[in-house]
């Protein structure tokens, strides 16, 4: 393995994974609420976004905290690339339900198809590339994160106005941490992870509030 790991402190290290492990308890937590949500709308393309949804939490968080528990440096290096792709899977899994529960229409799932051809596109780079591309990568995790743009009318018009906040505040989450993620001084990885964690929970129960569509 010839790719370089950044270096952590163990306190950095314990708190990264921590928070992240968080994520995973509370994904799991979460199945009864969004198996409850798939139920009550009984529509079979938003129960397959719903699952998709959780599973990729539990991938995220998952791969994210056993990445910063791990010592060994080759299982290191490759729990690091889950990490990294399991990042695509979230940003594409939290649409999922969103776009198959609330907007149903062609826009929608144009939108969704192109993301699940840039997660399959950015996971193939991380597998071959590595790190080459890194910042690169930064860039298409913010523009999948805020594609929700090309559909904002459909949003507005299809979420509850809680929905609709929680969703945004959670991009804001998301995408505030990124200055964390990008400058590398103590402590700052796991802020990001806490913004990270925020993120994924207000956008959690934006979720949730297609229940009341």
């Amino acid at each position: 393995m010839s790719e370089k790991l950044k270096i952590y402190t163990p306190r950095e290290e314990l708190l990264s994974a921590l928070s992240h492990l968080t994520g995973v308890i509370l994904a799991v937590a979460g199945a009864f609420p969004l198996w409850q949500l798939a139920l009550a709308k009984g529509e079979t393309y938003f129960t397959a976004g719903i699952i998709f949804y959780w599973l990729s939490l539990l991938a995220m968080f998952g791969a994210s905290s056993f990445y910063h528990f791990c010592k060994d440096k080759w299982r290191k290096v490759l729990a690091r690339k889950f990490d990294h792709c399991a990042i695509y899977l979230l940003i594409t899994g939290t649409y999922a339900p969103l776009l198959t529960g609330a907007v149903k229409n062609s826009a929608g799932y144009i939108i969704l198809l192109s993301l699940v051809a840039l997660t399959l596109l950015g996971i193939a780079g991380k597998i071959f590339f590595a790190n080459k591309f890194h910042y690169l990568e930064v860039i298409i995790y913010i523009a999948m994160g805020w594609a929700c743009v090309f559909i904002a009318k459909d949003l507005l018009n299809t979420l509850t106005k809680d929905g609709l906040l929680l969703l945004l505040y959670g991009g804001i989450a998301y995408t505030g941490g990124v200055v964390f993620y990008v400058i590398r001084r103590e402590f700052f990885h796991a802020l990001w992870h806490i913004f990270v964690l925020a993120g994924a929970i207000l956008q959690f129960f934006a979720i949730l509030s297609i229940r009341n569509i």
